[in-house]
């Protein structure tokens, strides 16, 4: 994150964040992708803890994405993407 050099640069940050904490879209956008990866892991047929071993990554973890409680990294997500045999932009498509 860049130094903050002046008060203005400081009360625009302090701004940026309160509008965002406020409006919640990351909460909004975890929801969202956690609805749509058990949306595709239920049409594959797949249990979390199936897709929890094709992506090595632990069930609980899955289970909370599904529940829109992570902010998931990008590796992970390119390792669902694969264990559920599409590519990223697949996978984002239409969020």
């Amino acid at each position: 994150m860049p130094k903050l050099k002046k008060n203005k640069d400081l009360k625009e940050h302090q701004k940026w964040n309160s509008h965002y904490k406020k409006s919640n879209n990351g909460d909004k956008l975890k929801t969202l992708l956690g609805d749509r990866m058990r949306t595709i892991r239920k049409q594959r047929g797949y249990t979390q803890e199936e897709l929890s071993f094709r992506c090595d990554l632990d069930k609980t973890y899955v289970a909370s994405i599904e529940q829109g409680r992570r902010n998931v990294s990008f590796i992970n997500l390119h390792k669902i993407a694969n264990a559920l045999g599409m590519t990223l932009s697949e996978f984002f498509k239409g969020l």
